[in-house]
């Protein structure tokens, strides 16, 4: 696994960034590396922890990976949450190989803000698997990992700057999956 060094990304906004941490507004705030390519051949492992706070929009994504279109036709990787007006929020994985694509969601699977959460998103030949602090959240075997082929990595927002995130990220970690 790859720790990211969060003061290499280009910013957005003015998020709180330091080596390992970084604190979005949920407004204008996000980091990008537009070149970025995890390498990864055979599978991809992403961990984080995220401390989602009240106040922001309803759809937030805080990781996309790849290609920034929408459609399955243009792999990615994107996780985000869904945050509810009652102080909980819910997680949400969408994965596409290029062939096809998946969302991993459960609406029923809450969480309250303004806490630290541990998540680990793991796809393999096997499908997509989404753990929070250790405990499995949701798993597909419908849609088998594929390298990425395009490069690009934001934090705190989608690539085409929507659905701005707001909380802390920090301690991200990517690599293949049997890497320990």
């Amino acid at each position: 696994m790859k720790k990211m060094d969060l003061t290499e990304f280009n910013k957005i906004g003015f998020p709180d960034v330091t080596k390992c941490e970084a604190l979005f507004d949920g407004f204008r705030d996000g980091l990008f590396q537009a070149e970025y390519s995890p390498n990864c051949k055979r599978s991809i492992k992403i961990q984080l922890d995220i401390k989602p706070e009240s106040g922001g929009g309803f759809e937030q994504r805080f990781f996309h990976l790849g290609h920034p279109g929408d459609g399955a036709a243009n792999s990615r990787l994107m996780i985000e949450l869904r945050s509810k007006t009652d102080g909980f929020w819910y997680l949400d994985v969408y994965y596409s190989n290029g062939e096809k694509g998946q969302a991993l969601i459960d609406e029923n699977r809450l969480y309250p803000h303004g806490q630290w959460y541990t998540l680990e998103i793991d796809v393999t030949e096997k499908g997509i698997s989404g753990y929070i602090d250790g405990k499995i959240e949701c798993r597909s075997e419908e849609v088998p990992f594929r390298p990425l082929p395009f490069p690009g990595l934001s934090l705190g927002v989608r690539q085409n700057q929507v659905s701005w995130y707001k909380g802390g990220l920090r301690n991200l970690s990517i690599g293949e999956v049997n890497e320990r």
